[in-house]
């Protein structure tokens, strides 16, 4: 099964940007969020419905596959789980 990919990167200090692959082929993109949460919300609207699952990336650190679903109903706490898992990757890298 593919799983499609969110990669969001931090451009600067509250401005990220985002892009959708579907295996190596980027599916849509935009730049000039102002939060992951931003992000993730404008991300997952390009992921198809069907695709139960996910996976991210962000600021080059594999974040894990979770539920499309979970980003749909809840895309503040999945930003907010985002942001502790790379606070302990950056800490340990």
């Amino acid at each position: 099964m593919i799983v499609p990919k969110i990669a969001i990167h931090r451009m600067l200090p509250g401005l990220y940007g985002w892009q959708v692959f579907s295996e190596e082929e980027v599916m849509d993109e935009d730049y000039g969020d102002h939060t992951i949460e931003e992000c993730l919300e404008n991300a997952i609207g390009e992921v198809p419905p069907s695709m139960p699952l996910v996976e991210i990336v962000y600021c080059g650190f594999h974040m894990g596959e979770v539920n499309a679903a979970d980003i749909r109903a809840s895309a503040d706490i999945m930003a907010n789980r985002i942001e502790l898992l790379h606070e302990g990757f950056a800490r340990s890298a």
